[in-house]
């Protein structure tokens, strides 16, 4: 089973980007961090309403660097693995 291991791997690395991402937001709003915290604005007025959320990018772009560095560690361990036999 060949794919197998492939779409561990996709899952593994989405699971550590998404996990990464909430991890850093969560400590960004509970410790009051403006680089790592979302805020979000409402305006409800009787004509209009609207929402807008505010945050920082630096918890989505290590959490996209982890994935990827998590996607290439485990390709290279399959492609030993494979060598291997």
């Amino acid at each position: 089973m060949k794919g197998g291991g492939t779409v561990k791997k996709y899952i593994l690395s989405f699971g550590i980007t998404i996990g990464t991402i909430a991890i850093l937001f969560f400590i960004g709003n509970t410790f009051h961090i403006s680089l790592l915290s979302v805020q979000w604005i409402y305006v409800n007025e009787p004509e209009n309403f609207q929402m807008e959320a505010k945050g920082g990018l630096i918890p989505v772009a290590v959490g996209l660097i982890l994935g990827f560095i998590t996607d290439y560690v485990l390709s290279e361990k399959e492609k030993k693995q494979r060598h291997q036999l």
